[in-house]
Parts: C-alpha cells; sequence; structure tokens
C-alpha cells in the first residue's frame, strides 16, 4: 500500500485504540454499530485527516450520544409531534445503493429548537439504519429537499442552522448530494443567512433543482423517477419517514425497493477510502437487526 494509505490505517487503528470501549458500547448502544472502520475514517476525513481533531469531534459525539440518548435511538413516539406532519419521508434507494431522505418543507412550521434537534437526529437515524440494509453501501447518502409552496409561515432559519450542524457534528461525511428542489425568491434571503454555518465543502454538494431545467435531469439520473413523489417530476409517492422505518426494522430490504430495481453489489467513494459499511461486532445486540436481503 501507499504511504499515505498506510499513514491513514494506523490513524484509524490509533483512534479506536484512543475511543477505547466505553465509546464502542455507547455508538452500539445508540445503533451506530460501534467504533467501525467506517465511522473512525468519516470522522478524519470530516477533519481533513487531522488526528487530533478528528479525536475530539468523535469523543464529542460519543459524550452527546450518552448524554442525550441513554436509552438508545429515538422512537416514533419520542418525536411524535414532528412525524404526525408527513414533511420527512425515506424513498428507497438511489442508482448507487444510497438511501434517499425526503423533506417537504411546505409541511414545517417552526417548533422549539430542540423538537427540531430530535426529530432531526430520528430521521437521520432511521436513514443510517435503511443505509445498513444494503451490503454495499458506502455510508452516504442523498437529500431532496422540496421547497414548492414555502411561505413565511415555514421559513425557519433555525431549523436550517441545526441541520446543517448536527449533520457535521454528527453524521459526518453522511452526505453525497443534496438537492433543493423548486427554490422560490423568498429562500435566497434565506440562504444567504444559513449558508456562512454551512462547511465549504458540504456546499458543494449541493445542488439546485428547477423543474424541466437540466438541474432536473441530474437529479433524476441519481435518484429514479419511481422514488420522486409526481410533485417533483417523478412517478412514486411521498413514503413518510415512519412507514419506510417500519419496513426497514423488519431486514426485508427487497421490501424498500421498487418494482425491478437492483441495487449495485458495492460503491465507493474516493473522499472516505474506507468499503462498505459494517459493524465492528455482532449486531444481534442492538435495536434493529438487519438481515440484508440481495436485490
Amino acid at each position: 500500500s501507499s504511504p499515505r494509505a498506510a499513514a491513514r490505517a494506523d490513524a484509524v487503528a490509533r483512534l479506536r485504540a484512543d475511543l477505547g470501549d466505553e465509546a464502542e458500547t455507547v455508538l452500539r448502544a445508540a445503533g451506530e454499530g460501534g467504533l467501525t472502520d467506517q465511522t473512525l475514517v468519516r470522522f478524519l476525513a470530516a477533519r481533513k485527516w487531522v488526528y487530533v481533531d478528528a479525536r475530539n469531534a468523535l469523543a464529542n459525539h460519543v459524550a452527546w450520544r450518552k448524554q442525550n440518548f441513554p436509552n438508545g435511538p429515538l422512537k416514533e413516539s419520542d418525536v411524535a409531534e414532528s412525524v404526525s406532519t408527513g414533511k420527512a419521508c425515506l424513498q428507497g434507494f438511489d442508482v448507487d445503493g444510497r438511501p434517499i431522505l425526503l423533506a417537504d418543507v411546505r409541511k414545517h412550521f417552526p417548533l422549539a429548537v430542540e423538537v427540531t434537534r430530535r426529530f432531526i437526529c430520528y430521521v437521520l437515524d432511521e436513514f443510517e439504519a435503511m443505509g445498513r440494509l444494503n451490503p454495499g453501501w458506502d455510508g452516504k447518502g442523498i437529500g431532496v429537499i422540496s421547497l414548492t409552496g414555502l411561505t413565511m409561515a415555514n421559513s425557519d432559519i433555525a431549523a436550517g442552522k441545526v441541520l446543517f450542524q448536527t449533520l457535521q457534528d454528527h453524521y459526518p461525511e453522511r452526505l453525497y448530494r443534496m438537492y433543493i428542489f423548486d427554490a422560490p425568491m423568498l429562500f435566497w434571503g434565506l440562504w444567504k443567512i444559513v449558508k456562512p454555518f454551512i462547511d465549504p465543502d458540504t456546499v458543494q454538494k449541493i445542488v439546485f433543482v428547477y423543474p424541466k431545467k437540466a438541474s432536473h435531469d441530474e437529479m433524476l439520473a441519481q435518484v429514479p423517477a419511481q422514488l420522486l413523489p409526481k410533485e417533483l417530476g417523478g412517478t412514486g409517492d411521498w413514503r413518510r419517514v415512519e412507514d419506510t422505518a417500519a419496513l426497514a426494522r423488519t431486514g426485508n430490504m427487497q421490501a424498500l425497493l421498487y418494482p425491478g430495481q437492483v441495487l449495485p453489489r458495492a460503491t465507493s467513494h474516493a473522499s472516505l477510502g474506507a468499503g462498505p459499511e459494517e459493524t465492528s461486532t455482532s449486531n444481534a445486540d442492538s435495536r434493529r437487526v438487519l438481515q440484508p436481503v440481495a436485490a
């Protein structure tokens, strides 16, 4: 292997040893699978492979999990007020086998910041759990945010900040691409306020999409039309997060695929330098017993 690959492998091993058994236990209890190679690489990559920064970030994440989720991942009943709006959907898997999260902003109305944060965590944890059903998952996912019908009543700068801060601090390197669909004039004033809080690398992953434009074709090349509702130019329906999560917990990945969909056996991403996501030890005692089914 190259000197860089060897140095990165050493950093992964060192980070696992530094965090130790307690971090492993906390993350497994949280449904994350423990200190997997994929998790360690994600935190290192997000901090540009600066070891001290990655160690501090991961240690802070473990402490955050331990303090805020002592009983494991949040359940639907823990965030019932937000779930009931139907504003978050898990649509299935894109052409590379990555999970797709869809947000319908016209159904969002500002709530207390902590309520919003907990809902974001619930959705992202279910998003990750669905991704792990794919044996070849590279650990990244797709976000689609529909701004069709956005009004001032839906505008929530605090929620935008919380979303990107939570992604950067606790779900680093999870985003492959974010498609922001049909942004109206109102959005751009909000964007100017929120954008400075977003990591520049994350900004580069955001694509603004408009109906019947080249950007829409770009989105459809990554996200099959069968998995997008008609309002976004697709042929599918909205798949509410709680419904998809219930299917995912059965472990039957085929139930999440559209008819005829076949996922690639493995995906990869150069910035990670790691293979498919795995658990550091058996998943048998975690909340979700995932039994991948070949597509």
